[in-house]
């Protein structure tokens, strides 16, 4: 059921083929995620971290070695 609700997200997506490589996709939807994830405010109740964004590394800059 997941895979088919992917598929039919993906269907339309510019940065993602048919013959995209899986290991392409996976970069492309990581890149996506990490930057989704830096724009969220960090997961804490105190008051002096208001305004704070979280700093999830950037695993595109990130070497695959």
């Amino acid at each position: 059921m997941n895979a088919a609700i992917n598929i039919l997200h993906r269907a339309g997506d510019p940065d993602i083929a048919l013959h995209t490589p899986h290991h392409k996709v996976k970069q492309i939807l990581q890149d996506r995620t990490d930057r989704h994830r830096t724009r969220l405010p960090v997961q804490d109740s105190s008051p002096a971290t208001a305004g704070r964004r979280a700093n999830y590394p950037n695993r595109s800059t990130m070497s695959n070695k």
